[in-house]
C-alpha cells in the first residue's frame, strides 16, 4: 500500500512530467508569440485607458499623445494618474511592465545560457547523464525526462543538429568530449543516479565508463549505474562474460548493452516467430542478415532449442541476402551451436533484382508457400518498405505474418505504420520500431544481470513451490512481476555474485557456444563450496538489512539464535535446495545466453 508520503512524491513526479511533456513544450513553441499578444494587448488597453481617464477629467489629448503615454507604461514612467483609474488602465499599466520584464529576463538568459545551465548542474543530485546525442540518445533523454527524470547530455559537436530538439524537451546539453574526465566532472556524474554511454564510438564508450568508475569509488549510498553501448556483437557478448564474472563493487554497477541483441529478443517477444508447444517446425524466413538479423536468428534458435531439447526437430530457417552463403558461414562461425539447431538454407538474392520480386523463391516446386513467417531486417528504411510492399503482393492470399523492421523512428517508416494500424490493403504486414522499441530506460540499464536475477527467480519459485508443496507464498509470487521490490534486489545481488562464486571452484562465465552446456555437473566438492557460498550469501544479507527467512519462507535463523546458524548446522532441508540452486546454476546462466566453462 503506498504511504502519503509515496503519494506525494508520485503528485510531484507527476507535475514534473506535465511540465516537460506539455507546459514546456508549448511555452518552447509559442513563446514569442505570447509575448506579442501581451504587448499588443497591453498597448490596446493603455491607448483605451488613457483616452477614456483624460475624457473623464476633460483635457483634451491627440492620439499620438495616448500612444506616446502608452509606450511610457513599459517602462513604468506614465502609469501613475490621479483620481479613480478605469479598468482598461489598471489592467495595462501592469499588463505592459510585465511583459518588458519578461522579455528582458529571456534575453538575459539567452545570452547567458550557457553560464546558467552550468550553474544549475551544480546543485543537480540523482540525475541521469547521457554521453552522445544520436538518435539513440535523444530517445533515452526524452524517456528518462517523460519518467521525471533530470537529464544532461554530453555531446562533442556542437553543430548537432539534435542539441535544439533536446533543449526543447527539456534536457540539459552541455558541448564538450565524454572522454574528458574533467567534462564528466561538470556533468555531476559523481552525484547522478545513471550514466548511459551512447556516444557511437566502442571505445570511447569503454572510456568512458573507466574514468566513471574512478570518480565513484568512495561514493557512498546508492551506486551509479552505468550502462555502456558496444555496437561489436562479439566484443560485447565476451564484456558481458566479464562482467558476470567480475561482479559489481558497491559504488559502480556496470552493463554492457548492444541494441541489436536488445532489439531482437524486443521483436521475438512482439512478434513470435512460433507457438511455445509446436510440433512439427515452422519454416522462418529472414531476409537481410546483418548484426540485427545474426542477432534476430540466434536468439531465435535459442528459443526453439528452449522448447525442443528433446525431441531433437530442427527449426527450418531460409537465410534471403545477397551473399547469403557468406552470411552463414560468419554466423556459424560465431555461433557453431545454430548448426544443430537450425537447417540453414541460402536464398542468394538482392531485392532490388527482377528474380526477387518475381518471388519464385517462396514456393515448392508444386506451388506451394512453405513459409509460415517473414522478418525484413535491411538496414536500409526505404529498401525495407519497398521489400514488405512486394511481399505483400506476392503473398496476399497466403496470409503469411510480415515483420519489417525499421531502423530508426520516422522517415519512410510511417507509411507501414499506418499500414500496420489501419490493416487496409496490406494484409498480415506489422511494423518494429527498432529505436522506439529498445530505447527504454528499463531495457537499456536492466542488463545481463537483470535478466539472469529474473531467470534465478523463475527457477528458485519453481524449485520452492516444489519443494513447499503450494507453500501460500511461493505460489502467490509466481512470477517476476509479483515478487514483492525486497526479494527482487535480493535476486539481483545474488546475480551480482554468481561469476565470483564460480570462480572459486575453478570456473569462469563465458558466452554460450556448446550444445551440452547446461548438462555440465559440479562434482561433490564443487558443488558443496558453492553451496556454502550461496548460504554464506544470504547470512550476509541477513546482516545487511534484517533478512529473516529465504524467499520462499524458510527460516535463516533457528528458534531463538540471533544469527544465521553455519553451514555445518544448517537442516538437511535448506542444504538441500542450495544445492539444488547449484545445480541450475547452468541453466540460469543459459537463459541469458552464457554458459560455466572450466578454467582446467
Amino acid at each position: 500500500m503506498s504511504t502519503p508520503k509515496d503519494k506525494g512524491e508520485g503528485f510531484l513526479i507527476g507535475l514534473k512530467v506535465a511540465w516537460h511533456k506539455r507546459l514546456r513544450a508549448w511555452l518552447n513553441r509559442y513563446e514569442w508569440q505570447v509575448v506579442a499578444t501581451m504587448w499588443v494587448a497591453a498597448t490596446g488597453l493603455g491607448y483605451i485607458g488613457f483616452a477614456k481617464y483624460y475624457g473623464q477629467i476633460h483635457e483634451e489629448h491627440s492620439a499620438y499623445d495616448f500612444l506616446y503615454l502608452t509606450a511610457q507604461l513599459f517602462v513604468l514612467q506614465s502609469g501613475w494618474v490621479q483620481g479613480s483609474v478605469n479598468w482598461q488602465l489598471e489592467l495595462a499599466r501592469f499588463l505592459a511592465p510585465a511583459s518588458t520584464l519578461y522579455a528582458a529576463m529571456a534575453g538575459i538568459a539567452a545570452l547567458f545560457k550557457d553560464q546558467v545551465q552550468n550553474l544549475m548542474v551544480r546543485f543537480f543530485r540523482n540525475h541521469v547523464v547521457i554521453c552522445g546525442l544520436g538518435r539513440r540518445g535523444l530517445l533515452l533523454a526524452s524517456r528518462f525526462l517523460e519518467r521525471g527524470h533530470q537529464v544532461i547530455v554530453l555531446e562533442r559537436d556542437q553543430g548537432n543538429e539534435l542539441i535544439n530538439e533536446c533543449k526543447a524537451r527539456g534536457g540539459i546539453v552541455l558541448v564538450g568530449d565524454a572522454s574528458d574526465v574533467e567534462m564528466l566532472r561538470c556533468a555531476g556524474v559523481d552525484r547522478a543516479d545513471c550514466l548511459v554511454a551512447v556516444s557511437g564510438d566502442d571505445g570511447i564508450n569503454a572510456e568512458i565508463a573507466v574514468d566513471a568508475r574512478s570518480m565513484v569509488e568512495d561514493r557512498g549510498g546508492r551506486p551509479l549505474m552505468c550502462a555502456v553501448q558496444i555496437d561489436d556483437l562479439d566484443l560485447c557478448r565476451a564484456l558481458k562474460g566479464h562482467e558476470l564474472q567480475m561482479g559489481k563493487p558497491e559504488a559502480f554497477q556496470l552493463e554492457f548493452f548492444n541494441s541489436h541483441l536488445i532489439g531482437a529478443r524486443a521483436l521475438l517477444e512482439k512478434h513470435p516467430p512460433f507457438e511455445p508447444r509446436i510440433d512439427e517446425a515452422p519454416c522462418i524466413m529472414v531476409i537481410g542478415v546483418g548484426l540485427f538479423g545474426e542477432s534476430l536468428i540466434t536468439r531465435m534458435a535459442w528459443m526453439w532449442r528452449d522448447g525442443h531439447r528433446e525431441s531433437g526437430v530442427r527449426l527450418n530457417v531460409k537465410i534471403v541476402d545477397k551473399a547469403a552463403a557468406e552470411k552463414k558461414s560468419l554466423l556459424l562461425l560465431r555461433n557453431p551451436l545454430l548448426e544443430k539447431i537450425c537447417d540453414l538454407e541460402c536464398i542468394r538474392v538482392d531485392v532490388r533484382s527482377p528474380e526477387f520480386l518475381e518471388g519464385r523463391f517462396l514456393f515448392d516446386s508444386r506451388g506451394h508457400c512453405e513459409v509460415s513467417r517473414i522478418y525484413i531486417c535491411l538496414d536500409n528504411d526505404s529498401l525495407a518498405v519497398s521489400t514488405a510492399l512486394a511481399l505483400v503482393k506476392r503473398l496476399r492470399v497466403h496470409n503469411v505474418p510480415i515483420v519489417a523492421r525499421m531502423s530508426r523512428e520516422g522517415g519512410v517508416g510511417t507509411l507501414l505504420h499506418a499500414a500496420d494500424r489501419t490493416r487496409e490493403g496490406f494484409g498480415s504486414l506489422s511494423v518494429f520500431d527498432a529505436l522506439e522499441q529498445t530505447c527504454l530506460p528499463e531495457l537499456v540499464l536492466g542488463g545481463t544481470h537483470e535478466i539472469l536475477a529474473q531467470a534465478i527467480c523463475a527457477e528458485y519459485l519453481e524449485l520452492n513451490s516444489q519443494q513447499t508443496q503450494g507453500d501460500s507464498r511461493a505460489a502467490s509470487a509466481s512470477s517476476w512481476h509479483s515478487v514483492p521490490n525486497d526479494i527482487k534486489d535480493l535476486y539481483r545481488r545474488l546475480a551480482d555474485q554468481i561469476g565470483q562464486m564460480l570462480g572459486e571452484v575453478g570456473c569462469t562465465v563465458e558466452p554460450l557456444s556448446e550444445w551440452n552446456a547446461e548438462e555440465l555437473r559440479f562434482n561433490p566438492e564443487e558443488e558443496e563450496v558453492l553451496a556454502t557460498s550461496i548460504h554464506e550469501f544470504y547470512a550476509k544479507e541477513y546482516h545487511r538489512g534484517g533478512l529473516q527467512q529465504l524467499p520462499g519462507g524458510q527460516a535463516l535463523t533457528e528458534s531463538g539464535d540471533d544469527e544465521p546458524c553455519a553451514w555445518s548446522e544448517c537442516p538437511e532441508q535448506i542444504k538441500g535446495m542450495y544445492r539444488d540452486m547449484v545445480r541450475m546454476l547452468p541453466t540460469f546462466l543459459g537463459r541469458v545466453d552464457f554458459q560455466v566453462y572450466r578454467l582446467t
